[in-house]
């Protein structure tokens, strides 16, 4: 299953974005943004995981499954989410 950092080093590869304060940059987002998904104490809100889909052309339920299986403590709704997510990522082009 794609992690935060999969899709952030997702964006970086498409774009040829060298750092993490320029991809910060080109997502109108502030570098700290960045540094607290990438450390794990934040995962994109479903509106970061819209916009971050649509610079992948990805379908965005595949970005959103995986943040909501990050999150999730219950693990019914956990293998639901991961399940979604592999499901929509097998049909994905990335």
């Amino acid at each position: 299953m794609k992690t935060v950092d999969n899709y952030l080093d997702l964006l970086k590869k498409k774009y040829d974005i060298k750092s993490d304060y320029a991809l910060a940059r080109f997502m109108g987002i502030s570098k700290q943004r960045i540094t607290t998904y990438r450390q794990g104490r934040s995962s994109f809100n479903t509106e970061f995981c819209i916009i971050v889909a649509k610079f992948l052309a990805l379908d965005p339920m595949e970005i959103i499954a995986a943040m909501h299986a990050a999150r999730e403590k219950n693990s019914l709704s956990k293998s639901f989410w991961q399940e979604t997510h592999n499901r929509l990522a097998s049909m994905s082009t990335i």
